[in-house]
């Protein structure tokens, strides 16, 4: 608030904001004090091995249903009944300035809000959580800061995941279950039909350069 900010939108590498007709002009015209958005996780194609920074524009499909509760998405995908880029996410919030706010850890909740809360199912983040099969084993190494770090288990559970599969040598196996291949998740489950949708490619194809 120092540097004059109206508005705060804490994101991560992974995470684009997206509203119709433009972030920014919603978040001006808005009177509320945080506004509530969905999570779209975005999938990569099967052939992304290496991160590239114009692979985001090959992101072109997204789950097809929303999959139960968020709460429960760690031990849903550990019992393989659905596959990690289909797990429900906690919504994410915009948040307007105020002396005392507090956010906390990913985004998704909040202290010394305003009253006027509003949940937009209109505007998105659209994240891309896995951005290449090499990631995972990125991931792994995460975990191992975590629990130096002394934190409990639950805490970045997909990067103890990952520490599995990659002790397992099972990458082969869930890059299948969460990447794209003709328009499908080769998941535990079977093949998984996903939704194309071009919204995260328009969003970055002005910002990507493309030569």
């Amino acid at each position: 608030m120092r540097m004059g900010a109206s508005w705060l939108l804490p994101f991560d590498a992974d995470e684009f904001w997206w509203a119709p007709g433009g972030l920014a002009t919603k978040i001006t015209a808005s009177r509320a004090d945080l506004i509530s958005v969905p999570v779209v996780n975005f999938i990569k194609h099967r052939r992304q091995l290496r991160r590239d920074p114009r692979g985001v524009l090959a992101a072109v499909y997204r789950n097809s249903a929303k999959l139960g509760d968020f709460r429960k998405a760690r031990f849903s995908v550990e019992a393989g009944e659905y596959a990690y880029v289909e797990a429900p996410y906690q919504r994410k919030n915009i948040l307007r300035a105020l002396p005392g706010l507090q956010i906390g850890p990913g985004n998704h909740t909040a202290k010394g809000v305003g009253p006027r809360r509003s949940r937009r199912d209109s505007f998105a983040c659209f994240h891309l959580p896995l951005r290449a099969k090499e990631i995972f084993r990125e991931k792994a190494e995460q975990s191992v800061r975590l629990q130096a770090a002394g934190l409990p288990s639950w805490h970045g559970w997909q990067s103890h995941r990952f520490a599995r599969i990659v002790r397992e040598e099972l990458i082969d196996e869930e890059w299948a279950a969460n990447s794209e291949l003709q328009g499908c998740l080769d998941a535990v489950r079977g093949k998984v039909p996903l939704t194309r949708d071009l919204r995260l490619r328009e969003l970055l194809s002005d910002c990507v350069n493309c030569e």
